[in-house]
């Protein structure tokens, strides 16, 4: 079983140092946010089944996250609320000495007995699926600590994990968990989707480059998604945004030849404060890697948008040969050009050990 693991969003209680265990929490306007893009970074996700804390925080941020899997079964179960913090709840955290724990708060036992329970219950409904679990700080601890077979004292060694962080944990029976993405908060410093479709709104882009862009999103998520599962760093939200906005400067270019393709989107994600993702987008030229050794994060927006014509995936060779024609790239780029797309084809699907054409099912 695959589980994946995240945080309600931030709340009020949060930001005010109020211990909340069993209180229900109230998202800020941030919290809200962080939700949302929680959200968009879990959009691409193939989850079976969502369990999510029944407090009104934790339920919240789920509100968000179903709106991109609306067909999932959602289950609010107790089992993953908070720790039951007591007559401390509702109290400010720093005036509390937590080496002298209040005898009427929730035990580390009882925290686990439920977590145990919780987990045999999902890995027998769910035994080769991928699940989401939304809770909180401390629970989260226990969780992870559980799945890692620690011994039980172990649990407050656990990092704590941020508000809508995503971990990803490949559960195995009766070996320690595989740990593929820990306390990840990446999502949270990328411009939501929302956002970069604004910002080729402002660019009066045709729908169908927005189209484009957006299936070559769909294949470069897809990949790093699979390849992080395998093992590989790279950094998602990075490519996910890239990936979105490779194409923003697309339509200034047709109607102004003189630009040179990707050029201009770096320069507006510099001025937007985005200047990472500004030169990933501007990296999907492949002539501008010719003389680099590429990222994983390049490859993938380079590979993923040679695989998309206009806005359906079709062969490598289909792809690079209509583009070569339409654009009538000089033969020396061009054979660069094909020699480093299939490099890339070769790698990524002798790790992942399926065929290129397999992508052609998210088309569907």
């Amino acid at each position: 079983m695959i589980l994946i693991l995240t945080r309600h969003g931030q709340t009020k209680e949060n930001v005010k140092g109020i211990i909340q265990g069993h209180l229900p929490g109230h998202l800020t306007k941030e919290g809200i946010d962080q939700a949302k893009r929680l959200s968009e970074r879990l959009k691409n996700e193939k989850i079976d089944a969502i369990y999510s804390s029944d407090l009104k925080r934790a339920a919240d941020t789920t509100y968000e996250i179903v709106k991109n899997h609306p067909n999932i079964p959602v289950n609010y179960v107790k089992e993953l609320r908070e720790r039951d913090h007591g007559s401390l709840s509702g109290k400010s955290k720093h005036n509390v000495n937590w080496e002298d724990y209040v005898p009427d708060g929730e035990s580390a036992e009882n925290m686990y007995k439920r977590i145990k329970t919780l987990l045999s219950k999902v890995k027998n409904k769910y035994p080769q699926g991928t699940v989401l679990f939304v809770a909180h700080g401390a629970i989260n601890r226990m969780i992870i600590n559980t799945i890692k077979k620690n011994p039980l004292e172990k649990w407050e060694t656990i990092e704590s994990t941020k508000n809508t962080s995503i971990s990803i944990f490949e559960i195995h029976q009766n070996v320690p968990c595989n740990v593929c993405v820990f306390n990840c908060t990446e999502h949270l410093n990328t411009p939501s989707h929302e956002q970069c479709l604004k910002w080729y709104r402002e660019c009066d882009t045709p729908q169908n480059i927005i189209d484009h862009a957006l299936k070559v999103n769909k294949v470069a998520t897809y990949l790093a998604k699979e390849l992080i599962k395998r093992g590989e760093k790279i950094n998602y939200s990075l490519v996910d945004a890239a990936s979105l906005l490779h194409d923003l400067d697309k339509w200034d270019c047709v109607k102004d030849n003189s630009i040179e393709h990707g050029n201009l989107t770096e320069k507006i994600l510099i001025k937007k404060g985005f200047p990472e993702i500004g030169k990933y987008a501007k990296h999907h030229v492949v002539h501008h890697l010719f003389d680099k050794k590429a990222t994983w994060e390049e490859k993938l927006i380079i590979y993923a948008d040679s695989r998309v014509l206009y806005d359906r995936i079709v062969s490598l060779n289909h792809r690079i040969q209509d583009a070569l024609i339409r654009y009538n790239v000089p033969k020396n780029i061009a054979k660069k050009e094909i020699k480093f797309c299939n490099l890339c084809e070769k790698e990524i699907f002798d790790i992942l050990k399926i065929k290129p054409d397999d992508l052609e099912k998210l088309n569907d």
